[in-house]
C-alpha cells in the first residue's frame, strides 16, 4: 500500500471573500498569498482551520487522514496521505480541527503524532480509539494542537459512524430531529464604529436576530445598537483581550445602556476562575466563556465561573467531548451555547451537537460570504437560520473539483 505526503497551498479565492467590500479595509478582493505573505496575514486574522479526513479500507477496516488547511486569512495549506485507490471501501470522514495560522503547529501534530498512531485502527470502536490516543500522548493532548488534532480525528469518526449506520450524527446523539436553527451572526473585528455599524446592519437586514461583535470599545458596541436596533440581541467576544476585572468592569458599565446578551472571553489567561468569580459578583452582564477549554475536566471547574459555557468541537475533542461535557454541564443547570466560528466540518459538527441538545440554541455563523464552499451549502446561513443535515453522519459531500482548482504545489 502506497502512501506519500504532500504539502500544498491552495488558493482561496474562491473559498471566502470579505464581507461587505466597499467598506475600506476589505475593498481588495481576496486573493491567493505568496509564502512572503503568509506571516503578515497570520498577525491580521491569528487563526486557520483544519480539515481532517478518515477513508475506511474494504479488507483491513484501517484509516488514514488528509487535512485541509482554510484560513479566513486567504490561505489553504493542504496536508495529505495518499493512497491506493484500489483499496478504498469509499467510506469517507471529515472532521476539522482548530489551529493558529501564526504558529501553524497542528499540523505537524496531526502529521507526525496523531496520524501514526490511527492509521490503521479500525474506525467503528471511537470510545476506544480516542482513548488509548488521548492516553499515548497524555504529556501533551490535555489542550493545544496534539487535541485539536484529535479533535479533527473524532470528528471525521463520528461521519463515518453515521455514514455506517445510514443516520444523521443528530440521531446517533438521541436528538429528536430539526430541519433548522436560528444562526447568529459573528462578525469579524472591525474596529471603527462606523464599520461596525455597517455590518451589523446589513447582519441584521439579512435576518439574524443576533448579533456578535468582536470589538473592545462601547463606542463600537453603541455603534452596532443604532445599527440594528432594540429588537435584534447583541453579543460581544473580546477574545480574552483584558486581564483585569476593573477594566472589565468599566466596560460592562459603559455597555449596559446597549443592552449585551453576554460579554465572551473577557479576561487572560481564561483559566483565571478566581478572577472570573470576582467579575461575574460585580457586574450584571452574563458572562460567557468555554472556547479555549481543552478538555472535560477544565469544563468541570470553569462551569462554576460562567453565566454561559462555550465547548468548542474543534477544540475540546470533537463530537465526542463536546458531547460529554454538554451534558455534563446541562446536568448542573448550566447553560450551554456552542462555539462554532467556523466554516467547514466543524461548523456541521456543532450543527448536529445544538439539534441533539433540543433546546432551541442559537447556533454561531461566521458572517461573511463564501465565494464558494467545497462542503456545499450546509455552511450557509439563509435568513438567519442554518438547515440541519438531514443525511447520514455529517450530511454533506465534499467537491474535490473545488479542492483541486485551487491547489498549489509549494
Amino acid at each position: 500500500m502506497t502512501r506519500a505526503r504532500d504539502l500544498m497551498l491552495l488558493d482561496p479565492g474562491a473559498f471566502m471573500s470579505r464581507m461587505l467590500r466597499d467598506v475600506d479595509p476589505w475593498s481588495t478582493p481576496v486573493r491567493a498569498l505568496h509564502l512572503t505573505e503568509l506571516q503578515q496575514a497570520a498577525k491580521e486574522q491569528p487563526f486557520d482551520i483544519a480539515f481532517v479526513c478518515m477513508k475506511s479500507y474494504d479488507t483491513e477496516w484501517a484509516t488514514t487522514m488528509i487535512a485541509q488547511y482554510l484560513s479566513p486569512n486567504g490561505f489553504v495549506v493542504s496536508l495529505q496521505n495518499c493512497m491506493n485507490e484500489e483499496t478504498i471501501a469509499g467510506v469517507v470522514g471529515w472532521g476539522e480541527a482548530f489551529s493558529n495560522s501564526s504558529t501553524p503547529v497542528t499540523i505537524p501534530a496531526i502529521a507526525k503524532v496523531v496520524a501514526p498512531l490511527a492509521e490503521g485502527r479500525d474506525p467503528r470502536d471511537i470510545d476506544q480509539l480516542i482513548r488509548e490516543l488521548t492516553r499515548r500522548t497524555q504529556s501533551i493532548a490535555r489542550s493545544g494542537p496534539v487535541q485539536f488534532a484529535l479533535s479533527g480525528l473524532d470528528i471525521a469518526l463520528w461521519d463515518i459512524r453515521g455514514k455506517l449506520a445510514g443516520e444523521p450524527v443528530w440521531k446517533l446523539l438521541g436528538g429528536a430531529g430539526k430541519d433548522s436553527l436560528e444562526a447568529y451572526a459573528s462578525l469579524y473585528r472591525l474596529t471603527k464604529p462606523e464599520y461596525v455599524a455597517k455590518v451589523a446592519g446589513e447582519a441584521a437586514r439579512r435576518g439574524y436576530r443576533r448579533v456578535k461583535l468582536h470589538e473592545h470599545s462601547v463606542e463600537a458596541v453603541a455603534a452596532a445598537r443604532a445599527a440594528v436596533g432594540r429588537d435584534v440581541a447583541l453579543m460581544a467576544d473580546v477574545n480574552c483581550h483584558w486581564d483585569d476585572v476593573e477594566t472589565v468592569v468599566e466596560f460592562c458599565e459603559g455597555a449596559a445602556p446597549y443592552d449585551l446578551s453576554w460579554l465572551e472571553e473577557p479576561l487572560y489567561p481564561v483559566d483565571r476562575y478566581d478572577l472570573l468569580d470576582a467579575l461575574r459578583a460585580r457586574v450584571r452582564t452574563p458572562i460567557a466563556v468555554g472556547e479555549n477549554l481543552g478538555n472535560f475536566e477544565d469544563a468541570r471547574h470553569l462551569g462554576r465561573s460562567a453565566d454561559i459555557v462555550q465547548p468548542s468541537v474543534a477544540k475540546i475533542g470533537g463530537v465526542s467531548g463536546a458531547w460529554t461535557t454538554i451534558r455534563m454541564l446541562r446536568e448542573r443547570g448550566v447553560k450551554v451555547v456552542p462555539h462554532s466560528p467556523f466554516t467547514g466540518p466543524a461548523l456541521v459538527a456543532t450543527v448536529h451537537l445544538i439539534a441533539a441538545m433540543g433546546e432551541d440554541i442559537p447556533c454561531e455563523h461566521r458572517f461573511c460570504d463564501l465565494e464558494a464552499s467545497p462542503i456545499g451549502d450546509c455552511v450557509r446561513a439563509f435568513n438567519g437560520r442554518i438547515a440541519v443535515p438531514q443525511g447520514p453522519g455529517l450530511g454533506f459531500e465534499v467537491d474535490q473539483k473545488i479542492i483541486a482548482k485551487y491547489r498549489k504545489d509549494v
